[in-house]
């Protein structure tokens, strides 16, 4: 389902990317290289939907190490690659290359793991009931709706800036939203380790095991997000 999404999302962005060029009105001398970064973005939605993939196995796995392992290896080239690029003045479809890059290293990196994983697991005979392709377009559509959102979250600021203000002001105001971002980051790395554990509480105890996971989870993440955004606004000025 996520590889699904990936592919719908390539194609929206292959079928709108010059009408989005329109929207926030790039000028004209820029808008062949920022249609060409479009159209490597849409291959990368993919690429990045198939590491999606793999990352999440090894979080079912109880592995976060390995998945945010391979997370932070593809970041580290991303970054390498795009310092290199823009160091060369390399543009904007180099930018998007090294985001490519960067997820497919993750991607292979993960899916090396989940195999050795599988590989090693036992041959028992216990019998399972197996999970039909109703349960799993319902889970997979869940996450999927779940990922728009946030994804519309982070976008929608630099849609409107463009959109009712001036490309410009993108700059900017992405600077202050990366790092405000990082910030509201550390709170939610609870949820990582919160999913298998979700996961295992109803498998053994049910919807009222799950329900003290959330109750657990909701105090600390709203705690962690109380202390960093306060002192946020502390240092806001600074």
């Amino acid at each position: 389902m996520t590889v699904l999404g990936g592919l719908a999302w390539a194609l929206a962005v292959l079928s709108f990317g010059g009408a989005f060029l329109d929207l926030v009105r790039v000028p004209a001398a820029l808008r062949a290289e920022a249609l060409a970064a479009i159209r490597l973005f849409a291959i990368e939605v993919v690429v990045f939907s198939v590491a999606q993939v793999f990352q999440s196995i090894l979080v079912g796995f109880q592995r976060l190490d390995l998945s945010n392992a391979s997370f932070l290896i593809g970041l580290v080239f991303h970054v390498l690659l795009l310092v290199a690029g823009m160091s060369a003045d390399r543009g904007l479809p180099w930018a998007v290359g090294a985001m490519i890059a960067g997820q497919g290293i993750a991607g292979i990196l993960a899916a090396g793991w989940v195999w050795r994983l599988v590989s090693r697991m036992p041959k028992g005979s216990e019998e399972r009931r197996p999970v039909s392709t109703s349960e799993l377009f319902r889970y997979g559509a869940r996450v999927q709706a779940t990922n728009a959102t946030a994804v519309g979250q982070l976008q929608v600021g630099r849609l409107l800036l463009g959109a009712l203000g001036q490309l410009a002001w993108i700059t900017p105001f992405e600077l202050g939203f990366r790092i405000a971002n990082s910030l509201w980051a550390l709170p939610t790395l609870i949820q990582g380790a919160v999913i298998p554990a979700a996961a295992s509480a109803s498998a053994s105890s049910g919807t009222a095991g799950v329900r003290e996971v959330y109750r657990w989870a909701d105090r600390w993440v709203f705690a962690a997000a109380g202390v960093i955004l306060s002192g946020g606004w502390l240092l806001a000025p600074v």
